[in-house]
């Protein structure tokens, strides 16, 4: 107690948990109406340890209700009605403070300075509330107060609705269809929170030899819960869609599609807190699309996409935006059939397309084309004794009325094939010129006196890759079955355009660069010794001292600054990225795997966010075991020199902390067996079952060991769980 030594993890969390998800679904009909039904109940329950100290929970308790219906009706033999409905209710229970914050809280606590919770003192033996732990400074958090201090409890809902009318016009012309689609959505939340303040307590005096402390109070609390605090939200969705649909085949030969296509939707957001927000999203789109197919072998489709938006001013609200693609299916041919080539390769497809597609999606700002001006900017006074004023106004935003559709101009090449009927391949090499990019300009010189950033369509990116995936499929006649899947995609894109300063250095510039690039300073290594820092280029962030990084004076001018700044690594994003899953199944044995990976991709350690002892954080154990010290003077460590005051000079972004996110990971395994028919036929009841097990993120192949990369650049969140799940699946 009054040398404390804890492991905040292993007081806090649970090493598992238990979940569970319960499915009942049934179908029916006949030939006038059919209809399907599923219910779902999904339990989902945190690791935080529950506690004895308070009269509620604190854990995280999540149920899940699903529900979905669908009824089909054929009104007239012409005439079919389709209704779905889809609601989906959550009642949460959980800690006042998100998982992941807590998780935080406990990464960085200190194990040494205080106990989570003081036994009572001869003075506070009989007090109504915790002695919880602090400080004497009461500068540090305790961990265990601050997840048991309160919970939150709410209840969210998302119901959609959907419905379709078709009507079949094949009495004036074959193959004439009507459609009209209606969706409405409404999705809405309601949280409540209560919480008390702690009572902290610190060390007042110890008597070492009767082993007895005093206690004292460092900040007041409350011994009750507080009044409760409501955050509610709420969404209407609604999309319409009226429609005619050709779809005939003459002479059979020519095949002809055509479709002629509206659509408004609307999203409005009642909890809106300003102006803007509250208005409803509104868009709406006329389409048009034409095929034709020949034989199955020349197939070419041309389609017209006519879009407006709210955001743009009316001269420019409305955007055209054409496709076109040709495809040439040869193993269609007679001499491909002929040939006998097709007991090798039935199937093979060359296809090509070129289109535009407008983005509207530029940012959370809405009708560019107004201005934003409020009041409280700087104002002025006047009057002999200068007692009359008035206030300035300030400008947010100037109205710009050339703002505009992004344009993404889109090229495809492809082939698709199969071999032997065992294995589908498609391989496609895709290309992207994205022009009108919405960008801040950031080459205008401060003597225009402009107090809000300008914006405009000034961007131009250019992207490509291949995409291509490998479905496998075999079946032996002794019951054995093969099914495998596996997906690449290699994606890059760099900046053509971009409104950038004029920079004094070419590296500087953005232009020629993936768009994900990040720029930093090259580490060359550690100082040695003061003669080392007193003979290199001048650093500027603070007094610096051996064991800080030294960085590359990358345009020799004698000092590091934003110009030495460089391109490294590879961009954020991963360029590539893959998966593979495999089945394989013999007499009611199956096993399925299912992994994934990236590559190209790099990111930086959250220096800031795991500096050992700022603000006595506790330090990680990379950090302890691999750090420059006195006795550990080396150039190469995972952290340079220890301090408990921020070093801002070993927190610049650089290649030090630059770490490849490549990863591979196997996502799911299952295990299962189906029982027999003939073993079944016995319930009378019971048409199939199967008993399975599963589980996920079972392991991991990747380049960086200390935490979990997909738990991103400081691995202090909440752990990624691996999950295990055992189950049956029965049909009546």
């Amino acid at each position: 107690m009054i040398y404390p030594n804890i492991n905040w993890y292993d007081a806090m969390f649970e090493n598992f948990t238990y979940n569970s998800h319960y499915a009942i679904n049934a179908s029916g009909g006949g030939k006038v109406a059919r209809y399907y039904m599923a219910l779902a109940w999904d339990r989902d329950t945190g690791i935080l340890k529950d506690n004895d100290l308070n009269n509620f929970r604190n854990n995280i308790d999540i149920n899940r209700y699903n529900i979905l219906a669908k009824i089909n009706v054929n009104l007239t033999r012409t005439t079919r009605f389709d209704i779905n409905l889809n609601s989906i209710f959550q009642d949460y229970n959980g800690p006042l403070h998100e998982a992941t914050s807590i998780f935080n809280s406990v990464m960085s606590g200190n194990p040494v300075e205080f106990p989570m919770v003081w036994q009572p003192d001869e003075e506070h033996q009989f007090v109504r509330h915790v002695l919880f732990g602090r400080d004497s400074d009461n500068a540090m958090a305790n961990p265990y107060a601050e997840m048991v201090r309160g919970f939150r409890d709410g209840f969210a809902s998302n119901i959609i609705t959907q419905a379709t009318l078709e009507q079949d016009f094949g009495f004036l012309t074959q193959g004439l269809l009507f459609r009209a689609k209606a969706s409405i959505g409404a999705e809405a939340s309601n949280m409540t929170s209560r919480s008390y303040s702690p009572y902290y307590y610190t060390l007042g005096e110890y008597d070492v030899v009767n082993d007895a402390y005093t206690l004292v109070n460092i900040q007041e609390g409350s011994e009750a819960l507080g009044a409760p605090a409501n955050s509610n939200s709420t969404h209407y969705r609604s999309y319409y869609e009226l429609g005619l649909h050709y779809n005939r085949t003459f002479a059979d030969a020519h095949d002809v599609t055509a479709q002629f296509i509206y659509t408004m939707d609307e999203d409005r957001n009642t909890s809106g807190s300003t102006i803007e927000e509250s208005l409803p999203f509104r868009n709406q789109g006329l389409r048009g699309r034409l095929t034709y197919g020949y034989k199955g072998r020349y197939m070419v489709e041309a389609s017209l996409t006519y879009n407006g938006s709210e955001k743009f001013h009316k001269s420019h609200r409305w955007g055209l935006f054409p496709a076109i693609a040709v495809g040439y299916m040869i193993s269609n041919e007679k001499f491909w059939q002929d040939g006998g080539i097709n007991r090798v390769i039935p199937k093979l497809k060359f296809k090509y397309s070129w289109g535009r597609v407008g983005n509207d999606n530029i940012g959370a700002d809405r009708f560019l084309f107004l201005s934003h001006i409020g009041h409280g900017g700087p104002g002025y006074i006047f009057g002999q004794n200068f007692n009359n004023g008035y206030g300035g106004f300030t400008i947010g935003r100037d109205a710009n009325n050339d703002i505009q559709w992004e344009i993404a101009e889109k090229q495809n090449i492809g082939i698709e094939m199969n071999i032997a009927n065992i294995a589908d391949i498609q391989v496609e090499y895709f290309h992207e010129y994205r022009s009108h990019i919405y960008m801040k300009r950031e080459n205008l010189p401060p003597s225009m006196g402009l107090t809000a950033d300008v914006y405009g369509n000034l961007g131009e990116v250019e992207s490509g890759g291949i995409d291509g995936s490998i479905d496998i499929k075999k079946g032996w006649s002794n019951g054995l079955f093969l099914q495998g899947r596996f997906n690449f995609t290699y994606a890059g894109a760099e900046i053509r355009v971009a409104p950038e300063p004029n920079y004094n250095y070419p590296w500087r510039s953005r232009v020629g660069h993936p768009v994900n690039q990040t720029w930093g300073y090259f580490a060359e290594r550690l100082f040695i010794d003061q003669s080392d820092i007193d003979n290199s280029p001048s650093q500027t962030w603070g007094v610096l001292r051996p064991g800080d990084i030294k960085y590359k004076d990358i345009n020799d001018d004698g000092v590091i600054t934003a110009d030495d700044m460089v391109p490294m690594g590879y961009p954020t994003s991963p360029e590539i990225n893959y998966g593979v899953g495999l089945s394989i199944g013999y007499k009611g044995f199956d096993i399925s795997a299912f992994a994934q990976g990236q590559d190209l991709v790099s990111f930086y350690i959250d220096r800031a966010g795991v500096s050992p002892f700022i603000g006595r954080r506790n330090t990680l154990s990379i950090v302890a075991e691999d750090h420059w010290s006195v006795d550990n003077p080396v150039s190469e460590t995972f952290w340079p020199r220890l301090s408990t005051t921020t070093n801002e000079n070993n927190l610049q972004q650089s290649s030090w902390w630059l770490r490849n996110g490549r990863i591979f990971r196997l996502k799911t395994l299952e295990v299962g067996y189906t029982f027999p028919e003939k073993w079944l036929k016995k319930t009378k009841a019971i048409q199939s079952a199967r008993v399975y097990f599963s589980s996920s993120n079972l392991f991991k192949i990747d380049d960086f060991e200390e935490w979990d990369i997909e738990m991103g650049s400081n691995g202090l969140g909440y752990p990624l769980q691996r999950v295990f799940s055992v189950g049956v699946h029965m049909t009546f």
